[in-house]
């Protein structure tokens, strides 16, 4: 929406909450480690749809379901 107090194309800037110090970086045990997966269409499709639905990443989805079915099988699965 535009602003009239400013000139066009003029960018404001708004600060929300918190220092503006990045968060330290995370050790290498910490982090995340990328792979690729692939999905059937329809699997695809669903799981983006669920994204969308509950606002969550499908990273965050497929760690959450990923995390169900460990503690479901835990007797199966080493540590």
């Amino acid at each position: 929406m535009p602003c009239d107090l400013l000139p066009p194309h003029t960018m404001l800037i708004i600060q929300v909450g918190g220092d503006s110090m990045a968060p330290p970086k995370k050790s290498d045990k910490d982090k995340h480690i990328k792979m690729s997966v692939s999905f059937e269409p329809r699997q695809f499709d669903q799981l983006m749809h669920y994204c969308q639905i509950n606002e969550r990443s499908a990273s965050w989805v497929i760690r959450k379901a990923l995390s169900d079915w460990f503690e479901k099988h835990k007797d199966d699965v080493a540590p």
